[in-house]
C-alpha cells in the first residue's frame, strides 16, 4: 500500500490521527513532506522523537509545533507538530518526570460543540531511555520509568489533573512514542508491563494484532519498541497502524511510523 493509499484509508476509518515516530535526529524533506501529508486536518499530530534543537528549526520553517519549555538544555526532544494549535494545550508535566524530562511532551485535546468544550483527552508523546547496558545506566532508566508510571497512575485513577493545579476532567488518556522495551524479562519490559498493569492496553495487541510486527531493526534483529498505550476504558475507540515507508533503507529514519485514528 502507498502512503498516500494509506492515509486515505486511515482517513476513512475515523476523525483523527495521532501518527509518532522517531525520527533519529535527522530532518529532510522526506521527513518535512510525511509530516505534512500526515497533517491533514485541523485535529492531527505528528510527536516527533529525537528531536535536535537544528531539527527544531527546520521544522518551525514549514510548522506550528509544541515543545516542553523544561528543560530547554536537552540535546534532543519530543515535540508535537500540529495543523492548528486551536483546541491544543501544552501543559507542563515535567516537572513530576524525576529523569530525561526532555522525552515527553503533554497536550491537552479539547473536544468542541457550538464552541462548548464537550470532552478531553490528554495526548503523550513518550521516548524511554535504552540503553545497551543496563546495569551501568539503570540509574536513569529506573527513575525515569517509575516516576513516569506514578504520574500516569494518578492521571488515570482520578481522571483529572487537579493534583497538579491543572483544573480539568479527562476522557482519554492516550501514549504513543518509542518505548525502547521488546525483550520479555528485561528490566525495561518489566516497566512497560507495570505501566499495563495501572490501567492501559497496548493498542496494537488489544486490536488482535501479533508482537513480531517489528517496528525498528537492528543488526538483522528486529522488534516492536514503538507503541501506542490507551487507558482501559477508552481504547475501543481507536484504531492503529504501522506505516514502514518510514524506515530505511527506502525511508529517512530508523523506525516505523505508528498511526492511531479516532473512530467515527
Amino acid at each position: 500500500m502507498t502512503n498516500d493509499s494509506f492515509l486515505r484509508y486511515a482517513k476513512e476509518k475515523g476523525e483523527k490521527m495521532i501518527t509518532s515516530l522517531n525520527i533519529n535526529q535527522s530532518v529532510t524533506q522526506n521527513t518535512i513532506d510525511y509530516i505534512s501529508k500526515q497533517l491533514k486536518t485541523e485535529n492531527d499530530i505528528v510527536l516527533l522523537h529525537e528531536v535536535t534543537r537544528d531539527n527544531i528549526k527546520k521544522i518551525s520553517e514549514n510548522f506550528k509545533y509544541f515543545e516542553a519549555n523544561y528543560p530547554n538544555t536537552a540535546y534532543f526532544k519530543t515535540i508535537a507538530v500540529v495543523k492548528s494549535k486551536d483546541n491544543l494545550k501544552n501543559i507542563e508535566l515535567q516537572p513530576y518526570i524525576a529523569s530525561q524530562k526532555n522525552r515527553t511532551i503533554f497536550l491537552l485535546k479539547h473536544h468542541k460543540k457550538n464552541d462548548i468544550i464537550t470532552s478531553t483527552d490528554l495526548v503523550i508523546g513518550l521516548h524511554a531511555p535504552s540503553h545497551n547496558d543496563e546495569k551501568a545506566n539503570f540509574a536513569s532508566v529506573t527513575p525515569f520509568w517509575q516516576s513516569t508510571i506514578d504520574l500516569l497512575d494518578k492521571i488515570n485513577s482520578y481522571k483529572c489533573l487537579n493534583m497538579f493545579g491543572i483544573n480539568v476532567k479527562i476522557n482519554d488518556i492516550i501514549i504513543a512514542g518509542d518505548l525502547n522495551a521488546y525483550i520479555p524479562g528485561t528490566e525495561r519490559k518489566r516497566f512497560l508491563n507495570k505501566l499495563l498493569s495501572v490501567g492501559f492496553v497496548d493498542l496494537w495487541i488489544e486490536t488482535n494484532h501479533l508482537n513480531n510486527c517489528f517496528t525498528y531493526e537492528d543488526d538483522n534483529k528486529g522488534s516492536r519498541i514503538d507503541y501506542c498505550l490507551i487507558n482501559d476504558e477508552s481504547w475501543k475507540k481507536y484504531t492503529i497502524d504501522i506505516d514502514d515507508n518510514t524506515r530505511t533503507p527506502n525511508g529517512f529514519t530508523d523506525h516505523s511510523a505508528i498511526i492511531i485514528t479516532r473512530n467515527k
